[in-house]
């Protein structure tokens, strides 16, 4: 590691302590396949894997920031993701079967990949019970479930989602329309919640990160949760107004250079033209790291970790 972070607990607040049993029980059923290490089947997986973004990597760096390389590019972003948000819905979305290889510490998995996204909602409202913040803002809100899951836990909680992409604001201003938050989000939800119609008072809105529309210090918390993966582009524009609109803490699930280091990672972010900062380079917009937890599943050759900074 090049930082010096408390690992693998958040430091001095001990609300992750004893926490893997719950963590196994949210994702074990989302689990397909567990391979020892010596499977075929899994080494096909990992060498498939090097193979490709080998090949992605070469193709980025011998084309540079071109159409023809496929780079990312927030216009691009608004087509690709709006479409996605648009030809499925949210309830589709969470019952998607599809699997993915992933490594969870020691274990070799195929998983459905939503299974990820409901740890990384555990871990968030762990940290919410916490801190007991009155506003919190998601950057990159999608199609809204992070959000619609915290109503559920926390209704007193002032909830506000900021989304580059019609699409996925659309998809997220129509359920808030409902009465009564749909049952199917209800059921995904990682804990018990105690409200099923504060989905209602969630603030939507559509626009980008390079420019968002609220006042400084107007959040107790901001997360991002692979958000900031798509916004390589505007990464310093967009780390500033996170900065700004944060009163108290930031909390990024996200795939700091730290822990993609390897050479298949680096590979697999680069060809992507995924977020690549170090957690150091937030000291430059005023944080400074609080701690992380990583004991969470990750797909293979790529990590992203729970980390927890502080606004300065």
């Amino acid at each position: 590691m090049k930082n010096n972070i408390n690992k693998p607990y958040i430091s001095n607040l001990n609300i992750f302590d004893d926490i893997n049993s719950e963590i196994e029980s949210l994702f074990n059923p989302f689990i397909e396949i567990e391979y020892e290490l010596s499977d075929i089947r899994w080494k096909d997986h990992v060498y498939t894997s090097k193979l490709f973004w080998k090949k992605k990597y070469f193709k980025r760096i011998l084309l540079g920031w071109t159409i023809l390389s496929g780079a990312r590019t927030q216009k691009n972003i608004v087509v690709d993701y709006s479409s996605q948000w648009s030809n499925a819905t949210l309830e589709e979305n969470i019952s998607n079967t599809k699997s993915v290889p992933c490594m969870w510490g020691k274990r070799r998995l195929l998983a459905r990949s939503y299974g990820l996204k409901r740890i990384h909602q555990y871990l968030l409202a762990k940290f919410i019970s916490s801190i007991k913040p009155s506003s919190i803002l998601e950057v990159g809100s999608g199609n809204g479930l992070n959000l619609f899951v915290l109503s559920h836990l926390f209704p007193s909680v002032k909830l506000s989602g900021i989304e580059l992409t019609k699409g996925g604001y659309d998809a997220s201003k129509k359920i808030a329309l409902e009465n009564t938050l749909p049952e199917y989000i209800i059921n995904f939800s990682p804990m018990k919640g105690v409200s099923s119609d504060a989905h209602k008072s969630i603030d939507f809105r559509q626009g980008t990160a390079k420019n968002l529309p609220y006042n400084d210090n107007s959040f107790d918390i901001v997360f991002t949760i692979l958000a900031l993966e798509q916004m390589e582009e505007i990464r310093y524009e967009a780390l500033s107004e996170l900065s700004r609109v944060c009163k108290k803490y930031l909390v990024m699930v996200e795939p700091f250079r730290d822990w993609n280091q390897s050479s298949t990672n680096r590979h697999r972010v680069v060809s992507l033209d995924y977020f690549s900062a170090w957690i150091a380079d937030l000291s430059k917009f005023g944080f400074k790291p609080v701690g992380y937890y990583e004991n969470i599943p990750n797909k293979l050759n790529y990590v992203t970790n729970f980390l927890v900074v502080e606004k300065i």
